[in-house]
């Protein structure tokens, strides 16, 4: 079957540290589309010390809590996975909450404290802290693997929504760009289609008219070249 029954069925058995590994490999692709809010029923269903003993999937809990629970929801589970990141260097010192972590997604926690800090910018950027955000989104760059184009795409958007919100529209749009440049690595369409889209905004802001309906132009072909339209066309 495929991986979502296979989380049900774990789920249903009550065999959660199968489900809570098969959700942790799953949750990337959900994040931020519209299988989201089944991800955060699965996360919900997981008892907390299991997720607490994960630090990549408590930092994917985080990121699915803040379209469901809120801020604060969202930090406790960065915390959670912040005191592993703690302990690496000294082995001697290990969290309360369990004996010891548990990986599956090794990507991911590779990635780890440059998605926290991702997390860190968003958050500031939701509660209106620009400097926060660009803050964290800066310390994100610096810390993720260069080969990781997701998450480096992430940052370099919320750094260009910080510029943006400040005034400052260059630095918005040569951020958007980065984003966007990430965001076609991955070949996630919907993020580039948003992306460019935003490129236009940037330039019709700034008074450069020719400029913003070449860029909505480029988003457009973007939207239909792959055969079917997809999210965003219209």
């Amino acid at each position: 079957g495929s991986p979502t029954d296979a989380i049900r069925h774990a789920l249903a058995a009550e065999d959660f540290e199968r489900a809570a590994s098969l959700v942790e490999l799953a949750a990337l692709e959900m994040l931020g589309s519209g299988p989201e809010d089944t991800l955060f029923g699965w996360l919900e269903a997981l008892p907390d010390e299991l997720v607490g003993s994960r630090p990549v999937l408590s930092v994917y809990y985080a990121f699915a809590s803040l379209g469901h629970i809120g801020l604060e929801a969202a930090e406790a589970r960065l915390q959670d996975a912040e005191r592993w990141l703690d302990t690496t260097a000294d082995t001697s010192e290990q969290p309360a909450s369990s004996g010891e972590t548990v990986v599956v997604d090794e990507d991911g926690y590779r990635s780890l404290p440059g998605t926290i800090a991702v997390a860190r910018a968003y958050i500031a950027g939701a509660r209106g802290d620009v400097r926060g955000t660009v803050k964290h989104a800066r310390r994100a760059v610096d810390l993720l693997p260069e080969d990781d184009h997701l998450w480096r795409g992430a940052a370099a958007t919320l750094l260009g929504i910080a510029y943006w919100t400040s005034g400052d529209l260059e630095a918005a749009h040569r951020s958007f760009v980065d984003g966007v440049a990430h965001q076609q690595m991955t070949g996630h369409i919907r993020f580039q289609i948003v992306g460019t889209y935003i490129l236009a905004d940037i330039r019709i802001a700034q008074g450069r008219l020719h400029e913003a309906v070449r860029t909505y132009e480029r988003s457009l072909r973007l939207a239909t070249e792959h055969g079917e339209p997809v999210w965003g066309t219209a």
